[in-house]
C-alpha cells in the first residue's frame, strides 16, 4: 500500500479520535473502544507497533471473580481442588485491544474463563474504564509519530 493510502488511514482514525469527548463520555464507548483495536496499531507509514503493557505483575491470582461480570459467585471458590487452574483474563478482550493493566484484569476459574471467551459479560456500558484514556493517547502518539502536521 502506498504511502498516501497510510497517511489516509491516519488521518481518518485521527478524525475519528478527535470527534469523541474529552474527557471521554459513556456514549463515546463504541468508537473509542472501536479506535483501539490491534486492526489499527500500525502507523502512518504503515509500520506495526506495540502499545505498553503493565501486565499482571507479581499479583497470586486467589479466587475466580466471576462475581465480577454475571450475578453469581463462582460455586469452585469453595474448594480448590474443584476450582483447577485460574486463569488471567480481561473485561474488555485483549484480542480487542484492551490492555493487560489495571482495572482491565480479571482473575477467573478455566471453567468461567472459557464460558466467556470472547464475549463482553458484564462490560459496564455506563462507565467509562479507567485505562481507555490513557490507551487511545498512547495510540494517537504511536500512529502520528513523526508525521507531518500538514497531513492531519
Amino acid at each position: 500500500m502506498s504511502d498516501q493510502k497510510w497517511i489516509t488511514k491516519a488521518k481518518i482514525w485521527n478524525d475519528l479520535y478527535q470527534s469523541i469527548t474529552q474527557p471521554l463520555l459513556p456514549n463515546d464507548l463504541p468508537i473509542a473502544l472501536a479506535l483501539i483495536h490491534p486492526n489499527y496499531w500500525i502507523d502512518w507509514r504503515g509500520e506495526e507497533f506495540e502499545l505498553s503493557e503493565e501486565g499482571w505483575g507479581a499479583s497470586e491470582l486467589v479466587q475466580c471473580e466471576f462475581h465480577e461480570i454475571a450475578d453469581c459467585n463462582c460455586p469452585w471458590n469453595e474448594d480448590k481442588n474443584l476450582q483447577g487452574k485460574l486463569h488471567h483474563d480481561h473485561r474488555w478482550p485483549k484480542s480487542l485491544g484492551g490492555p493487560k493493566s489495571g482495572f482491565n484484569l480479571l482473575p477467573l476459574c478455566e471453567s468461567h474463563n472459557l464460558a466467556k471467551g470472547n464475549g463482553l459479560w458484564g462490560f459496564d456500558w455506563d462507565m467509562v474504564p479507567e485505562w481507555l484514556q490513557q490507551r487511545l493517547t498512547e495510540l494517537r502518539r504511536m500512529k502520528l509519530k513523526g508525521i507531518d502536521s500538514d497531513y492531519l
